[in-house]
């Protein structure tokens, strides 16, 4: 059985708007597929094993020295029969856009196999891991790099003009983009589908068709990742990280945030602040 679901990203801040990690995936298809999808593109390098990306109705092998472009909004999953590792890079689109690459309306070739493409991503790596003054200004300057190769050189096509785009798509993206520039604040869904130019009624059933959750989940869960965060830092009190992310009252937080972490804001406050 495939699942479908829209992942939400916090990223670390408008210097850094990316997240990066190496991962190690090891997937049994015997109970399905997770597969999610977001607005930002994701970049997958391959260092050790080999295995398959699911991406839309599309499967790909890919092994050590494949880099993997994930384009805008593409749900996309990861599997291997034995241990496959790689480094994840995502980047905001509010990034690519300042810097005039338009990622929701250019499509990358993938997977690409090409010394040039992943000798730029080991750079980017190494400035991620870099011990060395204006480390920041070269995470920026290494990423930027290659998104601007691949957009010269890896640009399969341009997707449809805006015109042509569904506007029920459109609309989902607008309500997603308003409830997270709102996130903080008391949402009402009459206001959010109101955004979106749709009623409330159709609007509730497109949002759990493409995203797989109700809005009031995608809301909570949004706001309970931004609370981890928030917690991780130890300059907020729980009650300051409840009220700070719309919460109405602590019963409620905690109930979510328990449900979307398996843990309560108290036991995770201690875990990550031990030391």
């Amino acid at each position: 059985m495939e699942r479908k679901s829209f992942e939400s990203h916090l990223f670390g801040s408008k210097q850094l708007p990316f997240i990066f990690h190496l991962d190690i995936h090891k997937e049994d298809l015997k109970d399905g597929l997770d597969m999610n999808w977001h607005p930002s593109i994701e970049l997958l390098y391959f260092t050790e094993g080999s295995g398959k990306v699911f991406c839309g109705t599309q499967i790909f092998n890919v092994a050590v020295g494949d880099l993997f472009i994930v384009n805008s909004n593409m749900p996309h999953a990861i599997a291997s029969e034995t241990v496959v590792y790689y480094h994840c890079l995502i980047v905001d689109n509010e990034f690519c856009m300042a810097n005039d690459i338009d990622t929701d309306n250019i499509i990358f070739k993938t997977p690409l196999k090409e010394t040039h493409a992943a000798d730029m991503f080991e750079t980017v790596v190494q400035e991620f891991h870099a011990f060395q003054p204006y480390k920041n200004a070269g995470i920026k300057a290494a990423v930027l790099s290659l998104l601007v190769y691949l957009a010269r050189n890896c640009a399969e096509t341009i997707a449809v003009p805006q015109s042509a785009v569904s506007m029920k798509d459109e609309s989902m993206k607008l309500a997603i983009g308003y409830i997270k520039s709102h996130i903080n604040e008391k949402l009402s869904l009459d206001e959010v589908a109101n955004e979106a130019g749709l009623s409330k009624y159709y609007f509730l059933r497109e949002f759990k068709k493409m995203t797989g959750e109700t809005p009031v989940s995608f809301i909570n869960k949004t706001r309970c990742e931004n609370a981890k965060k928030m917690l991780k830092t130890g300059r907020y009190s729980i009650k300051e990280v409840c009220e700070k992310n719309g919460f109405e009252d602590l019963s409620y937080f905690s109930k979510n945030f328990k449900r979307y972490t398996g843990q309560t804001p108290s036991k995770y406050l201690k875990k990550n602040t031990a030391d």
